[in-house]
């Protein structure tokens, strides 16, 4: 399933640089500015942005041979509201757009869902259909964060199970990471956790930054060739209303 992870993300542009990974050398936390408001572990203001440096490989049906590109694919929350005690945003683009990547390929709607510490990912239509609904009930296999992060935990899962590491996102590691090289990070170190979901045909592996959001997400199928490598290069939080 591409793209059940949105929470770091993007419209669309392209460039021509190879993508390269964030350090994750172990450093102090240190204070790259400030921050002058109190930051959440998603920011869902309206015009919070992240643009990822993206390598994307494909299978070329035409030309019967692998393919490969090198793109710039931002993602931005476009909207948003609050309504129970939930927060909802229209998220606009996700690197996981890419996964069977074909060139006339653009970002697609996705509906954000943040409730206490935990956040699910519905698709586009789900923003205005919760405004409407009388009653909202949101799926457990739609959770793809579920604060605070521990290694071993699972969630977004089959809620009848189990799952034995597979078909569910699970906490795998965490660890120091250095943001320097991200344009409008907040920090310039802080630490990041690896979430995975991995299924029989394809898996998905997700840096998380508390703040931030996704800083590197990959996506790649175990069968026909298609696989998404995607780092974050530059983050603008939105203004807080």
């Amino acid at each position: 399933m591409i793209a059940r992870w949105a929470l770091a993300l993007v419209v669309a542009s392209v460039g021509a640089t190879a993508c390269t990974h964030a350090s994750r050398a172990p450093v102090t936390l240190s204070s790259r500015g400030g921050v002058d408001r109190p930051a959440s572990p998603v920011p869902l203001e309206v015009g919070t942005r992240w643009i990822y440096r993206c390598e994307v490989a494909w299978y070329d049906s035409a030309t019967q041979n692998d393919a490969h590109a090198t793109l710039l694919w931002p993602s931005e929350i476009t909207a948003a509201y609050q309504r129970d005690g939930l927060t909802i945003a229209r998220l606009h683009g996700h690197p996981g757009d890419l996964a069977f990547y074909e060139p006339t390929a653009a970002p697609r709607d996705y509906t954000l869902v943040r409730r206490g510490n935990d956040y699910y990912m519905l698709d586009g239509k789900a923003f205005d259909e919760l405004r409407r609904a009388r009653r909202i009930e949101l799926p457990a296999e739609k959770q793809v964060l579920a604060l605070p992060l521990v290694k071993g935990a699972e969630f977004g899962g089959d809620p009848d199970g189990p799952h034995n590491g597979m078909y569910a996102w699970v906490v795998a590691s965490s660890g120091p990471i250095d943001l320097r090289a991200i344009a409008g990070a907040p920090t310039a170190r802080a630490t990041a956790f690896e979430l995975a979901y991995r299924t029989t045909p394809s898996h998905e592996i997700v840096t998380f930054v508390d703040g931030i959001g996704t800083v590197h997400y990959q996506y790649a199928h175990h069968g026909t060739t298609s696989e998404v490598d995607a780092t974050l290069v530059e983050f603008q939080r939105g203004p807080v209303r």
